[in-house]
């Protein structure tokens, strides 16, 4: 996962069910732009690349599964209200088998759900490594 005490900074990055996720995230009335954004490092020459790892404040689950946490924070430190959970293939392969289901759900209930809220699933890579997430 990226973080700054990981060091992971990955090659590439494979994004799971697009289409579904930004239907999810428009039901929450979450806007491609906003989304976005809270994930973007800065542009320009004076980019940093380990910029978008200084903004996430990681944290460790005290549950059996001891994932990592990561409270994505804006440039300012202010909070961005998202959450990434690095998650196992397997967790990765559930969330997807139900990912039709869930957004049925979402669609039903007009973005108004007690369930978990999944805005985004991505494996990313580095070498031969590598690490999934999930955005809450």
């Amino acid at each position: 996962m990226i973080g700054a005490r990981t060091g992971f900074q990955p090659e590439r990055v494979q994004h799971y069910a697009v289409a579904h996720f930004r239907a999810i995230r428009e039901k929450f009335g979450i806007a491609p732009e906003s989304f976005a954004a809270a994930f973007r490092c800065g542009t320009g020459s004076g980019a940093q690349p380990d910029e978008l790892a200084n903004r996430l404040r990681e944290s460790v689950s005290e549950g059996a599964s001891g994932s990592f946490f990561y409270w994505v924070k804006n440039a300012d430190g202010t909070d961005t209200g998202y959450v990434v959970k690095q998650i196992t293939k397997r967790e990765k392969d559930t969330l997807m088998s139900i990912l039709p289901a869930y957004k049925a759900h979402v669609a039903m209930r007009n973005g108004c759900s007690l369930y978990s809220t999944f805005h985004a699933t991505q494996c990313g890579r580095g070498g031969n490594v590598p690490a999934r997430c999930t955005s809450l």
